[in-house]
């Protein structure tokens, strides 16, 4: 299976233009680079994953495989994803914090934030 780099990055683009970004002051451009630079290198296989998941749960889940698989890549760009799609500022503030420390073992914040990622789905 295929899959369509272009119809990924639309996807994140159209959570780009999202309120809930532009109300935590986020700079889209840096966040899209960021993003390019993540699918850039990503496999197919990787990027299936990554096109998956419908729900931030889901998402979450996913960040979870991915860890579990050490796909640290695909987990950083599922936390971007569900950043794009959050529909609220604390959930987005959630995925961003995860973001910016995922998969340093060595930061005690990159546990906590994963932690609160999780404990605010379920």
């Amino acid at each position: 299976m295929l899959v369509d780099v272009d119809g990924v990055v639309f996807r994140f683009g159209e959570g780009i233009e999202g309120r809930v970004l532009n109300e935590l002051g986020i700079n889209t451009d840096e966040l899209l680079n960021e993003f390019m630079g993540l699918i850039n290198s990503l496999d197919g296989k990787s990027l299936i994953h990554l096109v998956v998941p419908r729900s931030v749960i889901g998402r979450l889940a996913a960040i979870m495989h991915a860890l579990v698989e050490g796909w640290h890549d695909l987990a950083r760009a599922h936390a971007l994803m569900g950043l794009v799609e959050s529909s609220t500022k604390l959930q987005a503030r959630l995925f961003r914090e995860f973001y910016d420390v995922c998969c340093d073992r060595d930061n005690d914040n990159y546990g906590l934030a994963l932690a609160k990622l999780y404990l605010y789905h379920v």
